[in-house]
């Protein structure tokens, strides 16, 4: 909810729509996971990792004080506390399903995708910022994020399906 206002400010009308396509798309994946194959749940997997590396990468160059971003001294802060509760939900969750081996190499990767985040955040972060598709985005991340802690989660282990 921090970076929603300026997001509306800056996104108008279409960053709401955007909001609320992150809150409920998830939902609506879970929902119907629920009924699918191993097969299409594994590739969900595969994509929701692909998405948290990528999360990672922007949480690095989010440490970057930059443009707006540089008076807002919680944002560093806030991104540094959510990695920990995140490298425990991606343990807890992929350890059973892939196990250690494969878990520890997913938290590996958003290690070094946080950290090249951080490396590479002034280059591409800071032409972006005042965009009007970054505003969009970011608009897109509130409502995942808010779905992420607002609503609970279910994953079922697909050998339990």
């Amino acid at each position: 909810l921090h970076i929603l206002p300026e997001s509306i400010e800056h996104g108008g009308p279409i960053a709401w729509g955007l909001f609320f396509l992150g809150l409920l798309t998830p939902l609506l994946i879970e929902k119907t996971l629920h009924h699918t194959s191993v097969i299409t749940q594994s590739s969900v997997l595969i994509i929701a990792i692909g998405g948290l590396i990528f999360h990672a990468f922007i949480d690095g160059a989010a440490l970057i004080p930059i443009g707006s971003h540089s008076s807002h001294q919680i944002l560093p802060a806030a991104v540094i506390l959510h990695r920990i509760p995140v490298g425990f939900l991606i343990w807890s969750l992929l350890c059973p399903l892939l196990g250690r081996r494969s878990a520890g190499m997913v938290l590996g990767l958003t290690i070094i995708s946080t950290l090249s985040g951080f490396e590479a955040g002034h280059a591409w972060i800071a032409p972006l910022e005042e965009s009007l598709g970054f505003a969009w985005f970011q608009a897109l991340l509130a409502g995942s994020l808010l779905h992420v802690i607002t609503v609970k989660q279910s994953f079922k282990n697909p050998s339990e399906a």
